[in-house]
């Protein structure tokens, strides 16, 4: 059942995409020192470079000046996180869309391809860790299956019709740029626009990675004693006890693990900690006690 809620698949490839950049990256760097440097390829080198670093720039302060301005028109926490998981899906969206769209005009055109691979690149990894590491999102891709699928066979057609696109052409060095390029960037392509309808249609949950939990849709951590529920911060009692999720064996007080239950109709509770599923199917009893909690909390109250 803790499929209900997956970690986003978007976010894991451009964990490689990140990769994919420092390889090719560090590939240019060499092809320079190693070859002669004429004043056009550093001329080139310091423009790419310089572009780089000031887009990088841009997207810290404009990420800065959503944040500023959210928080000035009393946008809640959990909108905030969905804005920014937004601005990144849409930025992931148009730097896997943008090199395919252009190479199919430049072809193997070297300086331009160098800018257009390079900039979708860094593109999305400034997406990666500027947005996207700032906020913990997880997607019901299993709740839009029909969709999803949809969205697949779109991007199957897509990847088609350019393949065919790059064979009309009569040079083979065109055809095989546009065809490289339609293949690589194609996973990006799909992965972000599915994580996008997927947010779009409400079928994720979203917060800021934060210490601790609140409750509430807008869920944040709270660091407390050990003796007090971690949800409601209130203290655990004889009526307050602590109940456990089974699969992953955090607990919160009984009060609260009744309106996690009723939250989802009283077919399973989804710990608000880790988001693992327990199935309790109506019945609170199905998440146990914690008699090692409460034997922890005796013991402490008898030392206070």
């Amino acid at each position: 059942m803790c499929i209900l809620r997956m970690p986003n698949l978007c976010v894991k490839y451009l964990r490689w995409h990140s990769y994919a950049t420092v390889i090719l990256t560090t590939a240019y760097v060499l092809y320079l020192i190693l070859n002669t440097i004429v004043a056009e390829s550093l001329t080139l080198a310091v423009i790419l470079f310089g572009s780089i670093l000031i887009g990088g720039m841009i997207f810290y302060g404009f990420r800065q000046l959503v944040l500023i301005s959210m928080k000035c028109i009393g946008v809640s926490t959990n909108k905030q996180a969905k804005v920014i998981v937004c601005i990144a899906l849409i930025n992931t969206v148009i730097s896997g869309y943008a090199p395919r769209v252009i190479v199919c005009f430049v072809g193997w055109d070297f300086n331009k391809m160098l800018f257009t691979i390079f900039g979708s690149l860094y593109l999305s990894v400034f997406s990666k860790f500027q947005y996207f590491s700032s906020v913990d999102y997880k997607v019901k891709y299993l709740s839009r299956p029909r969709s999803v699928s949809i969205l697949f066979g779109i991007h199957v057609v897509l990847l088609i019709a350019s393949l065919k696109i790059g064979m009309l052409h009569r040079d083979i060095w065109d055809t095989v740029a546009i065809c490289a390029v339609q293949i690589v960037f194609t996973p990006l392509c799909l992965l972000s626009t599915v994580d996008l309808m997927m947010v779009v249609l409400g079928a994720e949950e979203v917060r800021f990675l934060t210490n601790s939990v609140t409750p509430g849709e807008s869920i944040q951590v709270v660091e407390r004693s050990s003796l007090n529920c971690r949800i409601c911060r209130l203290e655990f009692t004889s009526e307050r006890f602590p109940r456990m999720f089974r699969e992953c064996g955090h607990s919160v007080c009984n009060t609260c693990a009744i309106r996690f239950v009723a939250k989802h109709y009283g077919r399973y509770a989804e710990c608000p900690f880790c988001h693992w599923i327990t199935v309790v199917r109506g019945s609170i009893e199905k998440m146990p006690k914690n008699y090692m909690l409460m034997d922890l909390i005796d013991e402490v109250k008898k030392k206070i």
